[in-house]
């Protein structure tokens, strides 16, 4: 006989009720021993002593402990184990220590823990923050400048819910405090400058929440709010950009069928006082039903501008089907609607307002026939069918248009050399208030492409064709021909300049001779030049360059002049394990003059127009600049001189401010948990050169 510790009875006083303990020893009871101080403190609150074991136990569940993490699966309707029979005084033979029978406060307890239940625990995670200052003048052409202070702070955590693959969240919230002042520019006399000071505070922060992300449906959501002065870019006005969007997309088990759906709801407000705010919705579905593969894309965005008035909602619906009913059949068809109402800034309001509505339905097919030698004959024949119908409207007045038609090719091929085609076109058009027109065409043409001819290190090309169209119209419009006759050649080398650098270039000529019997006739005369530059050292550094020029001057009826250059870059080098340069920029320019003559005496009408574009970006990167370990140097430079308005268009990625180009100098330094920023950066934004100069340093705080 043994009593029990004063530590093990102590563990039991606090962990039961009290009862009272028969002499007996504990393992002569068939009882467990008592928890060790270690499990006890670990153990959960609802243990209970263990009661008469009547077989084995589950693994790990000798004290009621249960794995973290792990769902339990409802046992309604199971059946339950019977507990076992204790048998009394008088049904035992020989007299001893009867078992202990089980309370039934303790079969409570264990009734509770064999019920289903979800087992939680709190995940990982993983936080961090930054504390910071910033400084940044701006100024621009006309002399007004901007200086101001920031002190701002965020507070970072992410995690995920029950298991990383279930669901993933993050968080940020931060606070930005500026003092800013700035002048209008001028002299100090009359009319001179005025200063401006101003104070404020903004909430900056967001939060992403993935559901199933690595699953075949992960759906996200998130929110973002961000401000300007704290992203150290050079902006016209700074602002305050809040953004809020649901992504959800799904992929099938066969792998065929697809979808997707997302939604974006952004508000930019400006320190001027003006918003932007644009909301946009896109879907599309994919999948193949039998022979026939599908795929449907829409897509809606309503842009406002507060201050200029400026509005544009756009709606877009296209469905694709396509059909390989045999090697030689392919069927193809489309629907496309289209309904776009736009507002300019002029100040006119609705007088303004433009609208267009446009439907198509298409068909298109092609066929060949079977052959045992496809290069000796081959034919191809194609169709289609077309419906459209289109309104325009423009401060209340609209126009609308039908238009119904089908048509047929038929392309022969008589050698590598020698091809011919033959076509055919009915079309009927419907304008309200106009009578209908009915058109019928009928055409031919015929090419031939001579075999290269080489001489020396140059290779020649020429080339020969000719077309001719037919037209017939209804009502008044008198029935017509065309006919064109074109001759063309070119030359070309290439060089290996060495085992690193090839050299292309090629020379063109072609003039063409048009006859049309409704405009009059014409000549045509295309010179043309292009080179192309390659580079390529070993994995360092790969790269080319093109340019083209152009030059098409056409006398006669339509007498015009066109003049085109185009240089494009493209490259990449890794110039030192530590620094890196990329380039991708396309230069366009192009000039055209035009003569058209005009009818019933009046004198010739001249016009001339000239375009330039640059698009693109360089850019260069060195990881420990001047030698000191730490100190990272960026210049980018980025360029797009088209002033395309994306924004207000529905991309939600738009720039806010539409720069024509934008050179920027970033310095970036990092000791310990201190970061520090310098950035000095000059841009074009219609017409006016703005400067920034940005200086930031921010503290590091946890890990994330």
């Amino acid at each position: 006989m043994f009593a029990l510790s004063p530590l093990a009875q102590a563990v039991q006083f606090v962990y039961s009720e009290p009862e009272v303990i028969t002499a007996q020893p504990v393992a002569e009871a068939g009882l467990e021993p008592p928890l060790r101080l270690s499990q006890a403190i670990s153990a959960p609150g609802t243990w209970t002593r263990p009661q008469p074991q009547t077989g084995s136990a589950p693994p790990g569940d000798e004290y009621g402990l249960r794995p973290s993490r792990r769902i339990d699966v409802p046992d309604e309707g199971l059946p339950r184990p019977s507990q076992p029979e204790v048998p009394t005084e008088a049904e035992t033979d020989s007299p001893g220590p009867s078992p202990v029978a089980p309370r039934p406060e303790a079969d409570s307890r264990n009734r509770e823990q064999a019920s289903p239940r979800v087992s939680w625990v709190i995940p990982p995670i993983r936080w961090g923050g930054t504390q910071g200052y910033s400084l940044q003048r701006s100024s621009a052409s006309g002399g007004a400048s901007t200086v101001s202070q920031s002190l701002f702070s965020s507070f970072n955590a992410a995690s995920y819910i029950y298991a990383p693959w279930a669901a993933t969240v993050s968080g940020r919230f931060g606070m930005t405090t500026s003092t800013s002042r700035s002048s209008a520019g001028g002299n100090s006399g009359v009319g001179g400058g005025q200063d401006n000071q101003n104070r404020s505070s903004n909430l900056v922060g967001g939060g992403d929440l993935n559901v199933f992300p690595t699953s075949r449906f992960p759906f996200q959501a998130y929110f973002d709010r961000s401000d300007s002065r704290a992203s150290g870019n050079l902006v016209s006005n700074d602002y305050v950009n809040t953004r809020v969007g649901l992504r959800q997309t799904y992929r099938g088990e066969d792998g065929v069928t697809s979808a997707g759906g997302q939604i974006d709801h952004s508000v930019v407000k400006s320190n001027n006082g003006n918003d932007d705010t644009l909301t946009a919705l896109s879907g599309n579905f994919a999948t193949d039903i039998g022979i026939v593969k599908n795929s449907f894309n829409g897509r809606y965005s309503l842009g406002e501008r507060s201050g200029s008035g400026e509005r544009a909602r756009l709606i877009g619906l296209n469905t694709a089907h396509n059909a390989n009913l045999d090697d030689n059949l392919n069927l193809s068809g489309s629907f496309n609607y289209l309904d776009n109402a736009i507002r300019s800034g002029n100040g006119l309001g609705s007088s303004a307002d433009s609208r267009t509505r446009f439907i198509l339905l298409s068909g298109f097919g092609t066929w060949m026939p079977e052959f045992e030698d496809t290069d000796q004959l081959p034919l191809t024949l194609s169709g289609s069918l077309r419906y459209s119908t289109m309104r325009n409207s423009f401060g209340g007045f609209g126009i609308d248009t039908q238009s119904v038609g089908a048509n047929v090719n038929a392309l022969y091929r008589f050698s590598n050399n020698l091809t011919t085609g033959v076509n055919a076109a009915v079309n009927q058009v419907s304008t309200a208030g106009s009578p209908t027109i009915f058109l019928t065409m009928l055409g031919a043409n015929v090419n031939y492409v001579g075999n290269p001819l080489m001489f020396g290190n140059f290779s020649y090309n020429w080339n020969a064709g000719g077309n001719g169209n037919w037209q017939s119209a209804s009502g008044e419009i008198p029935s017509s021909y065309f006919v064109g006759l074109q001759v063309g050649h070119s030359v070309g080398r290439f060089l290996a300049l060495s085992e690193r650098e090839t050299l292309s270039v090629s020379l063109s000529q072609s003039v063409s001779a048009n006859q049309n019997q409704s405009v009059g006739n014409s000549t045509s005369l295309t010179h043309s030049a292009a080179a192309s530059y390659g580079l390529r050292w070993g994995e360092q550094i790969t790269g080319a360059s093109t340019l083209t020029l152009s030059d098409i001057l056409t006398s006669g009826a339509s007498a015009l002049h066109y003049r085109m250059l185009n240089l494009g870059f493209n490259g990449m080098a890794q110039l030192s394990p530590l620094s890196s340069a990329n380039v991708n920029l396309q230069f366009n320019w192009n000039q055209q003059s035009t003569d058209n003559q005009q009818a019933f005496g009046f004198p010739t009408i001249s016009d001339r127009s000239e375009h330039m574009t640059l698009l693109g970006s360089a850019s260069y990167t060195h990881t420990k600049f001047l030698g000191y370990r730490g100190l990272r140097y960026s210049l980018l430079f980025t360029a797009d001189t088209r002033l395309r308005d994306e924004r207000l268009l529905g991309n939600i990625n738009g720039e806010i401010d539409r720069a024509r180009w934008t050179l920027a100098n970033r310095f970036d330094y990092r000791i310990g948990l201190l970061d520090f920023r310098l950035n000095l950066a000059v841009n074009d934004v219609g017409g006016k050169k703005n400067a920034l100069l940005f200086f930031q340093v921010t503290r590091q705080i946890g890990a994330f």
